[in-house]
């Protein structure tokens, strides 16, 4: 029997980037909030996770 903990993925799983919405994704009425505004927050989560994984692997390693 398996449990939620055996389906969930491993914790060093990169996450994916953002799919980009397609223009027809968006009603352009103006919502609070659009597809757009999601997928800029999420573009900057993942580019800010990005920069952190970068920097991690550039540092100096300590003994």
């Amino acid at each position: 029997m398996s449990t939620p903990a055996d389906s969930a993925p491993p914790r060093d799983t990169e996450p994916l980037r953002p799919q980009r919405p397609g223009d027809q994704d968006c009603c352009g009425s103006g919502c609070d909030r659009c597809v757009w505004i999601v997928y800029e927050e999420q573009l900057d989560a993942w580019e800010a996770h990005q920069r952190r994984r970068s920097s991690a692997e550039h540092a100096p390693k300590q003994i």
